[in-house]
């Protein structure tokens, strides 16, 4: 998820109903810009090459977020309403990570079934851990300090303080 303001500036977006890379665009209607949307970068237009900022986000299913915010209102599409939307994630679904010029996709299945990964991506010590239809992904470093987690029941545990 992207940050959509830019230089201090709220941005509106939309779908710009093309592909780039087999990917969706996006255009702003400040500038008429178009965006690729994984890279969050603009690659046509007078914004060209700037880059939105990352957000810190939870990828879930529905059900999950819907369990745990009950009052959540969301827009509903015929799609939707003809029972189009799965339970769960699909067993090829992947969890991409991309940090410092280091980049790196993980299999759901694979989080799911080791519960957390301690991972690096370039120096960058990373874990992501899947609990119920939830994953999350960490940078796992403390003060300088790169953690180890480790996972007991439905808790994140590290290992060198036990914190949870």
């Amino acid at each position: 998820m992207h940050d959509r303001r830019i230089d201090g500036v709220t941005h509106t977006f939309g779908n710009a109903g093309s592909l780039f890379m087999n990917a969706m665009t996006w255009y702003d209607h400040e500038t008429r810009s178009i965006w690729s949307q994984p890279w969050g970068r603009a690659i046509v237009g007078s914004l060209k090459g700037v880059q939105l900022n990352l957000l810190p986000s939870q990828l879930t299913t529905w059900g999950s977020w819907k369990q745990q915010y009950p009052d959540t209102q969301a827009m509903v599409t015929d799609i939707d309403r003809l029972g189009g939307r799965q339970q769960g994630f699909h067993p090829d679904f992947v969890v991409g990570l991309a940090l410092a010029g280091h980049a790196r996709a993980y299999y759901y299945r694979d989080i799911q079934v080791a519960g957390v990964i301690n991972d690096k991506l370039g120096e960058i010590p990373v874990a992501l851990w899947a609990t119920g239809d939830t994953v999350y992904a960490y940078v796992r470093m403390v003060n300088r300090e790169a953690l180890t987690f480790h996972t007991e029941g439905e808790k994140l545990v590290d290992d060198e303080t036990g914190s949870e």
